[in-house]
């Protein structure tokens, strides 16, 4: 007799995986069919191997090239603070985020969040490689600080997502101001306990700011 509503439980757990399934790769259509650049700049930074941190896999385009070590040490730092400071927060990126992986040859944006593989592609190629030509190089407290900004804003979106909202023209605007307002409570947190963030405020943020005045 307990068998029967377990399979009934069970039933119901594979149907809904199937509508998260289905969810997820509908709305990630642009990048298979539209943006099939996109896509196999994704499944490049899937197949690395790259390096485990903080229970991440961090990889990047050329591996071998100084900047790839540079970028490791930016996003462990990122993740440190994130972690030491704003514990809710950093769940969020462990949830929505697996891979962290830097492609100088996006372009068109400084990150880019695939949900079907909880993949954050970071560009700032030129940043990158400028900084990897000296290996000795620490990794700024402003600079860790504007990582873990990105981030949080990309981990963001996939908690958006997460809720079955996409990422639609009409609906753009006001998941990147949520996206831009987390920025902000980040920043703020920071502020509070004595770290200077004000050269990071951007006009995307300050519009987050003003907004709780």
């Amino acid at each position: 007799m307990q068998t029967k509503p377990r399979q009934t439980k069970l039933r119901r757990s594979f149907r809904r995986e199937c509508r998260r399934a289905g969810y997820y790769l509908s709305n990630d259509w642009w990048l298979i069919f539209r943006r099939p650049r996109y896509m196999k700049m994704s499944l490049l930074a899937v197949a690395e191997t790259g390096e485990r941190r903080h229970g991440f896999k961090i990889s990047s385009y050329d591996p071998e090239e100084p900047y790839a070590r540079t970028f490791i040490h930016a996003m462990s730092a990122a993740l440190r603070l994130v972690a030491q400071h704003d514990p809710r927060r950093y769940k969020t990126v462990v949830r929505q985020l697996k891979v962290i992986h830097c492609d100088p040859r996006l372009t068109t944006a400084s990150a880019l969040y695939v949900r079907l593989f909880r993949l954050c592609v970071v560009g700032h190629g030129d940043y990158f490689k400028t900084a990897g030509t000296n290996e000795k190089r620490d990794v700024t407290q402003l600079e860790a600080i504007f990582f873990a900004v990105m981030l949080i804003h990309e981990a963001t979106h996939g908690r958006i997502d997460s809720f079955f909202i996409s990422y639609s023209s009409d609906r753009r605007e006001r998941i990147e101001r949520l996206c831009a307002k987390e920025e902000y409570r980040f920043l703020k947190r920071l502020e509070k306990r004595g770290f200077d963030v004000a050269p990071l405020y951007n006009d995307r943020i300050c519009a987050a700011r003003d907004s709780y005045a």
